[in-house]
């Protein structure tokens, strides 16, 4: 896209991505990241270091690709990223119509290894927040080039009812990230109105 766009010289102020969140805390690998909980584990030991290591550095390198595809093509453009929040682990998969179509997407694997309800949602912060300290370390290298904002939207869904299922919020809580990220959006473009 900003290949695309650069070739015709339209300019691109801002390029809104948001990636990561399910890669670390979707039904398709938790389960992978985790091991079998023995007493006395804590959160970080309930974590499998190498898998999870290992994604987080997949999902470092696929945002190096898109800051060095921005800095050949687009050089200008301002990418905004987000960090996420530490889900609620309530067993609430996406509905529609009644029906329970997607998820849910933590529980299933916690259940399958053991950890304690008491112990799951520490597990999903040490996720979570592990996410997070790769994507602020990445706005801070020097091919970031300063044009590489994080909005850090960990800790802004602090209560459950925010929640509709494991990891998405209800519109209100969708609202209070939106205006994080857009927040950074008026750094980059300061004549944008006030949330």
């Amino acid at each position: 896209l900003l290949a695309k766009y650069a070739k015709r010289g339209t300019p691109i102020d801002v390029l809104l991505f948001s990636a990561g969140g399910n890669d670390v805390v979707g039904d398709s690998d938790l389960e992978r990241f985790l091991r079998d909980y023995q007493t006395g584990f804590s959160a970080q030991q309930c974590i499998h270091p190498l898998r999870f290591s290992n994604k987080i550095k997949q999902l470092e390198y696929g945002f190096r690709e898109l800051i060095d595809i921005r800095n050949q093509y687009s050089p200008r453009t301002v990418i905004i990223t987000h960090t996420y929040d530490v889900p609620f682990i309530t067993g609430k998969g996406a509905k529609y119509l009644g029906k329970t179509w997607s998820g849910p997407w933590l529980s299933p694997a916690m259940k399958d290894r053991r950890i304690p309800k008491n112990l799951q949602r520490a597990v999903g912060r040490v996720l979570i927040e592990a996410l997070q300290q790769n994507l602020l370390k990445l706005s801070k290298l020097s091919v970031a080039k300063g044009r590489f904002l994080v909005a850090d939207t960990v800790g802004t869904l602090a209560a459950e009812p925010e929640w509709l299922n494991e990891i998405h919020p209800r519109p209100a809580g969708f609202g209070k990230i939106a205006k994080a990220v857009y927040a950074e959006m008026r750094t980059v473009i300061p004549g944008l109105p006030t949330w």
